[in-house]
Order: C-alpha cells, then structure tokens, then sequence
C-alpha cells in the first residue's frame, strides 16, 4: 500500500515463537535476563524451535528469553502471491523480487526492536543462533546490526563460501566429510566409501544403454523406467539422500533433516553403508553395487517406510525458492 508520503509500503504478518520460562524479567533496578534470538533459515519456524537444542540446553543458566524468527517466504511468513502458491497451477507465479538476505535481516532487527518494546526489554542483550544458512545470517544479523545485536553463534556457516573471496574456498571439502561418513573412521562399514565410488561408475555405464536403463527401473525400485534424458534426476535422487543423512548423522533420531516428517535413525549413515557389507568393489557385479547404492539412498528416500517405488525428483516451490536465494 502507499503511505501518506507516496512512497509504496510493503507489509506481511511475519511468525515468531517466544518463551519466557527461564527469563529474568527486568526490574527497576536490573535489567532483564538476555535474549537469545534464532535467525530462522528456509523453512517453518517450528522446525527450529524443535532441532535447535544449543538455545534450549543453556538457556536456564543465562535466564534468557528465547524467540525463534520465521524466514520471510517460508512457512505462514508469506508475501503476497507466495500466500496462494499452488505449484500445481499453471498460473501460479510468485514475486521473489522481496526475497533477499539483506531484508530477512531487516525483518529480523524490526522484529527484534518490536519484541524488546512489548517485554520491556531495551536494555537486554542480544546473542543471535542459527545453523547452515541461519547461521549466516546471524552472522551478518552481528555485522550489519552491531546495535542490535551484542554477539552471534553461527553454527556450519559457510561464510566465506563465495567466488572472489582472499582466500579461495575448497568446493570439495564438503564432499570430503560426506565421504569420511561413510568409512570407518565414521564408524561406517569398510566397503562403504570404495563400494559408493564403484558403484557411481556402474550407474553411469546402466544409463547409457536402453538395456541398462532397464534393468535400473528394478535395481533402484524406480516407479517408471527411466529414459536418457531422466539419468540426471536419477543421480539427483540418489547423491540428495547420501548427502542429507551425512548432514543429519546424529547419534539419536531426528527429523530435522527430513523437514519435520518420519525420524532417521541415529547414524543413519552407518545403516545407509550397512548395504555394502561383504560387498567388495573390485569382486562385485555392478548390479550388485547399484543395488546397494539404491538400498543405501532409500534409508532417507523411504524414511516413511511405505514407498513402494520411487518417482524421480522435480522441483518444488520450496526448491524454487532456494536456488533463487
């Protein structure tokens, strides 16, 4: 809407979670207890308020008060067409042009102003949490609001994780540690990590035959057999859930990685490579190999446990989103 001024005002109603349970309410003679304020990151803010156990765990020593913030886009923080988005419809079309870092930090220091007024807490300081991209974003929260904000806990935060950076970042340290899941060290099956690499060689030769492509749609329990043009989502289907049980191989079930949905078992890497057991990549057919890799990657693709086979990946609103941030 345009203020009286002329110039166009954009609002949305934005989520957030407080909890006063350990807080030292402030006093006329001491300030309140102080607040330890997650920078939410790409999806609903219970999803963090649930996962995110550093707040939880020793908030009651510091007599904080906690507010989770829900990312702008996500969840019920919607702009508006992103309000009605309905992937399935043709028509559907959201304006990402208010889908920016520097605004999320924005509403984060609105909100955080907006939250110390209600609770009569301007003198509290500030520590700011968050976790992958949340944990960049109270980084810059820190950088860019230094009133605001007194200190910044960001954890796997990948700051300096761009092109042009003084010192060049390695894309393939991330990929180091997914493969260290997946080795004894990790305390994952020995065949694992060679039987993975062998078993990539094999899909890729299966993919560039129509006979191999066949015998894919059993060996990977795929809902349809896939054509030359579907390899690419087929390995998209596979490396996504490797990749995603080595960013959630927490020693206790968790559904943090599977977005709030069924709990992954602890390690569930160390399942996942349970599959190669007795596989050895250099006497092994590679069907065998494909079919382990498949077995592998359906510990996360079946979490449910009810998927009788697997449709290939295609993007979703959410992911549109993300690679557009």
């Amino acid at each position: 809407k345009r203020g009286t001024e002329g110039a166009l005002r954009c609002a949305f109603k934005q989520r957030y979670f407080v909890n006063q349970q350990y807080w030292r309410h402030p006093t006329e003679s001491a300030p309140g207890g102080p607040i330890f304020f997650y920078t939410g990151n790409e999806a609903n803010v219970e999803l963090y308020v649930n996962a995110t156990g550093l707040i939880w765990e020793n908030c009651a020593a510091f007599h904080c008060l906690i507010v989770f913030a829900e990312h702008r886009y996500w969840g019920k923080s919607l702009l508006g067409g992103r309000a009605h988005a309905d992937p399935a419809n043709p028509a559907f079309s959201a304006d990402l042009s208010f889908l920016t870092h520097e605004q999320a930090l924005a509403d984060y220091a609105t909100l955080l102003h907006a939250v110390k007024l209600e609770m009569n807490a301007e003198d509290s300081p500030v520590i700011s949490f968050g976790g992958s991209y949340g944990g960049m974003l109270s980084y810059w929260f820190r950088q860019k609001y230094p009133g605001s904000v007194d200190g910044a806990v960001a954890a796997s935060a990948p700051v300096l994780a761009f092109q042009g950076q003084r010192h060049t970042y390695d894309s393939e340290t991330f990929w180091a540690v997914v493969t260290r899941d997946a080795t004894p060290a990790a305390g994952s099956v020995e065949e694992c990590a060679p039987g993975v690499r062998a078993a990539w060689k094999a899909l890729s030769a299966a993919g560039a035959t129509p006979s191999g492509r066949r015998a894919l749609q059993q060996q990977l329990n795929l809902c349809v057999e896939p054509s030359a043009d579907d390899m690419a989502l087929v390995v998209d289907l596979i490396w996504f859930a490797i990749d995603t049980m080595a960013m959630g191989d927490f020693p206790y079930g968790s559904n943090y990685l599977t977005n709030g949905g069924p709990i992954l078992a602890p390690f569930p890497m160390r399942t996942g490579c349970s599959h190669f057991k007795g596989l050895a990549a250099h006497k092994s057919t590679p069907g065998e190999l494909i079919v382990a890799l498949g077995q592998m990657a359906g510990v996360f693709n079946n979490a449910t446990k009810d998927q009788q086979c697997y449709t290939l990946p295609t993007d979703d609103e959410d992911d549109a989103m993300w690679d557009y941030l």
